[in-house]
């Protein structure tokens, strides 16, 4: 009987004899038809790709499987791997007697060099979407050569050996190494910022923009991220905070400073009230000793204290103005 190891057979193992192996066999052979669809000695790294439009439409878990099997796919010659008439830029080959067709396929220099995008993006742990070793470097500007091959008997320019000048070009100046950029998220993040860039667009004036709903946030985001690049400048390690309540109190930035606690309130208003840092009250009434001062930054001019213990910082200072 055809058993695995510690397993007890049952009435649908198949008997280890000759009929049963051929049984075995094209129960193998159907089961793998029926699960790739084509026919016997056909190719198929991806057997069924989305038609336009239905990425809208399957389940979210179903379309990123399919995009992890686009990225990870071997691709072969017959769903159009390779290109044997034209140069990695996408113009003829500067010799188009000699096709690239094995064995000259493949080339580590001037490309293709992997049947797919995880042949270089693997790591770490060999996950399809990361970065690469830097053995699976690219060479930038080598895919304008037919196939890199430094035969100085070659004169055809920009075929294998000699430039677009006739000069024989070395491992040196054919091309640039470029490492294997890590992309995990890119698709998601791309999607981010176009529909970020459409919302903008839509947005035809200076006084929609500051009435929009969301305008307060970006506003806080943005004044945000000048404070950490002032960190990043400073070689400083980032430890920012948000802090908020359930009752609705909170502060836009927490950052520890020498073993103390410093909350900023922001807010994009010309003139300060104190409306503007009653969080930053609270946050101090619980913190007590631990956060002897709160900072308020607006777009107001004067650089003052407005508040026990609370200062009032203009935009313009923190971003570099007098």
């Amino acid at each position: 009987m055809i058993t695995t190891k510690n397993q007890t057979p049952s009435r649908r193992t198949i008997p280890l004899t000759a009929s049963g192996l051929r049984l075995a066999g094209i129960c193998l052979a159907a089961g793998l038809a029926t699960a790739h669809a084509t026919e016997i000695g056909q190719e198929l790294a991806v057997p069924r790709h989305l038609q336009d439009g239905e990425e809208y439409t399957v389940p979210l878990p179903t379309l990123i499987s399919h995009g992890r099997d686009l990225f990870a796919a071997l691709w072969t010659v017959e769903e159009g791997g390779g290109r044997p008439l034209t140069k990695g830029v996408g113009t003829p080959l500067a010799d188009e007697s000699e096709p690239l067709l094995f064995p000259r396929n493949f080339n580590r220099i001037s490309a293709p060099d992997s049947n797919g995008c995880a042949g270089c993006h693997n790591a770490p742990y060999g996950t399809p979407g990361g970065g690469g070793d830097i053995v699976g470097n690219v060479f930038v500007l080598a895919q304008r050569f037919d196939c890199a091959t430094f035969d100085p008997d070659d004169t055809i320019p920009t075929k294998g050996a000699v430039d677009e000048n006739g000069d024989l070009v070395t491992l040196d100046t054919i091309a640039n190494s470029r490492a294997t950029l890590g992309m995990f998220g890119s698709g998601y993040y791309e999607m981010l910022a176009r529909q970020i860039t459409a919302d903008l667009q839509a947005i035809r004036d200076a006084d929609t923009l500051l009435n929009a709903p969301h305008f307060g946030s970006l506003f806080s985001s943005f004044v945000t991220m000048e404070i950490r690049k002032l960190y990043g400048h400073a070689c400083l390690p980032w430890d920012g905070h948000h802090w908020c309540t359930p009752a609705g109190s909170g502060v836009d930035l927490v950052l520890p400073v020498g073993g103390r606690l410093v909350p900023i309130e922001i807010h994009h208003t010309a003139s300060v009230a104190p409306q503007h840092f009653r969080g930053l009250k609270a946050f101090r009434k619980l913190f007590g000793e631990l956060a002897p001062t709160g900072v308020l930054v607006t777009m107001a001019p004067r650089l003052e204290a407005v508040g026990d213990g609370i200062i009032h910082v203009p935009l313009g200072l923190l971003l570099g103005g007098a």
